[in-house]
């Protein structure tokens, strides 16, 4: 981080951080939006990451990808809606099309 202060940086950029698929290599296939990746560290490495940025005075700039979900095992949320339909508490989050127009 001091190397980057020096460059007179002012904030890091993060790509998609969120828990997603085990090895994604992009990050938009998200599996739970409310955790740090593991991959990158967890909320361990976060709050690491987050003191050194601060430390330096630097701010993130964070890319969140709220309307990518992974449809995966992995993915509680999917699962849940799967095993109860409309009435899953996440069936809001997902467009899921129960009588599709044909054609569409």
């Amino acid at each position: 981080m001091p190397y980057l202060k020096k460059l007179g940086i002012s904030h890091v950029y993060l790509s998609p951080c969120l828990q997603a698929v085990p090895g994604s290599t992009h990050g938009y296939d998200v599996t739970d939006p409310q955790r740090i990746s593991e991959d990158i560290g967890g909320e361990e490495g976060w709050e690491i990451f987050s003191e050194a940025v601060r430390g330096q005075g630097l701010g993130v700039l964070m890319d969140i990808v709220p309307n990518h979900m992974a449809v995966s095992t992995d993915n509680a949320w999917w699962e849940d809606v799967l095993a109860n339909g409309p009435y899953s508490r996440f069936a809001g989050f997902f467009d899921i099309f129960d009588n599709p127009r044909h054609g569409a």
